[in-house]
Parts: structure tokens; C-alpha cells; sequence
């Protein structure tokens, strides 16, 4: 299991040095906070949020809420931040459009979930849908990026629903998680490894940062201009 585990925490350092190595001279408040964000989320994701891979139980209920809260806690930060700070919105809008797609290239660490899926760890369910949405929008991010900067006829209609895919790929994810966890879904095996370590790091992290960009290249693409 090292190996991978070292493979997901890896990528997660990588795209937070990515975002702050950006974000140094531009505006340090956010390099910093990404920074200490995804050290938070790793060592949280040591502990782990609930009591056994094999499955679900009644105690797993209060981590399955922490896990949602924390879960969805950066994205009401994004927010606030957004409607709050001139400055954050401000960085936010100078950052170019293909950069906000060509950092989605991380996103072909996702693969694992199709080799977990071969091993047995992980439901078909989620493994293959996550694994080969993740994948894609990995595969792509870099040639969608050159064809947005170079403006290319339509391409900013594709670019949305590129973008629609990648948070679509999240959310479809988190609810079959979340339906298997109260019983409406019967998986097996359960996706309780969702929320220990290693992958709870993605949930924490790499997951809310993705679709807050998402969310931010389809805003952009929708501006005039």
C-alpha cells in the first residue's frame, strides 16, 4: 500500500506548490494558506474518519459528518472570500483561463481508482466512474488549455462543459458514498476507504481546490471578453 498512498500525497504537495509557487508574488496570503491547507488536510487524513475499511457501522456516523463538514468547508471559505476581498476576487480574475484548465492535468493521478478497483479496494461503481472521468480530465486539460488560449472557434463552449464534467465527476463520487453510507446503495466492497488515509487527503484537498477552479474557468469563459 505505500506506494500508493506516497503516489496520492505526492500529487496533492505538487499541485499546492503549483498553486503556491503562482500565487508567491501575486498574492502571498493565498500561497501560504495553500500551503498550510493541504499540510492540515494530510494530517488530518492520518487519523482517518472512520473505524474499518471492510465497511460501515453505527460509529462511523459523527465522522461521516466531520468528513462532510471538512469536506465542504473550503468551498464556503472560497466564497466568503470571494464576496468579502476585492483583492482575492481581484487575484482571482487575473489568473489566465487556460492556466485554470492546464492545472487540472493532476487529475491523471485519478487513475487509481481504476487499479483499486482491479484489486478489490474499491466499488466498480466509483472506481471505474471516478477513475476514467479523472483520467480523461487529466488526458485533456493540457490541449484544452492551448486551444482556449488560442482562442479556437468553440472551444470555449467545450471548455464549459469540460469543466461541468470534472466537478460533475466529484459529485457523483461524494453521493454514491454518501448513499452507500446510509444504506440506499448496496456496494461492495463499501467505499469506506474514501474517508481514511490516503484518499481522504483528495476529499479534503485536492477535491474542494478542484471544483473551486472549476467553478472560477467557468465563470471566466462566461465573461464577455
Amino acid at each position: 500500500m505505500a506506494w500508493w498512498s506516497s503516489m496520492v500525497s505526492s500529487v496533492a504537495f505538487g499541485i499546492a506548490l503549483a498553486v503556491a509557487a503562482y500565487s508567491w508574488r501575486r498574492m502571498r496570503v493565498v500561497s501560504l494558506g495553500v500551503m498550510a491547507w493541504c499540510a492540515a488536510a494530510w494530517a488530518i487524513s492520518l487519523r482517518g474518519f472512520f473505524q474499518d475499511a471492510g465497511g460501515w457501522n453505527a460509529a462511523d456516523i459523527p465522522g461521516f459528518l466531520l468528513f462532510g463538514t471538512l469536506m465542504t468547508l473550503p468551498l464556503v471559505v472560497f466564497a466568503y472570500g470571494w464576496y468579502r476581498s476585492p483583492a482575492f476576487r481581484g487575484f482571482l480574475e487575473a489568473t489566465p483561463v487556460p492556466l485554470l484548465i492546464g492545472i487540472q492535468v493532476y487529475r491523471l493521478g485519478g487513475g487509481i481508482f481504476l487499479w483499486m478497483q482491479a484489486e478489490g479496494l474499491m466499488p466498480s461503481e466509483i472506481g471505474i466512474v471516478a477513475g476514467c472521468a479523472d483520467t480523461f480530465v487529466g488526458i485533456t486539460a493540457i490541449p484544452l488549455a492551448w486551444a482556449v488560449a488560442k482562442n479556437i472557434g468553440g472551444v470555449r463552449g467545450l471548455a464549459i462543459g469540460w469543466n461541468l464534467l470534472g466537478i460533475a465527476d466529484f459529485l457523483v463520487a461524494v453521493s454514491m458514498v454518501s448513499l452507500s453510507f446510509i444504506g440506499v446503495l448496496s456496494l461492495q466492497p463499501a467505499p469506506v476507504r474514501i474517508g481514511l488515509h490516503p484518499l481522504a487527503l483528495i476529499s479534503l484537498f485536492q477535491l474542494p481546490l478542484s471544483i473551486a477552479i472549476h467553478l472560477l474557468a467557468i465563470r471566466r469563459l462566461m465573461s464577455p471578453g
